[in-house]
């Protein structure tokens, strides 16, 4: 194999494993919670992406407001995290 050829089967192979991370399930929780969020940001013209520290403790308080569940912050604050390392790599 040339090295050319074995970045691109490592490549497909990054991307193999990244369609088959999560359960559907799980995908779904991840896709409403980063849509609340983004919903979130643009109510407060905030920018979503590399969002300041001030951005996400809005957004986290903003959560806790609706709720007195700590996982359901927690996730949500999770879900972000996923997403920027999906976008950052």
């Amino acid at each position: 194999l040339t090295t050319s050829s074995a970045l691109s089967l490592l490549q497909e192979y990054v991307q193999d494993i990244q369609a088959h991370a999560y359960a559907p399930s799980t995908l779904r929780n991840l896709r409403s919670q980063w849509k609340t969020y983004l919903h979130f940001c643009h109510c407060f013209s905030l920018t979503p992406l590399l969002a300041s520290a001030s951005t996400i403790s809005c957004f986290l308080a903003y959560l806790s407001r609706k709720t007195a569940s700590y996982q359901y912050v927690i996730n949500h604050l999770n879900s972000i995290y996923i997403m920027v390392l999906r976008v950052m790599f």
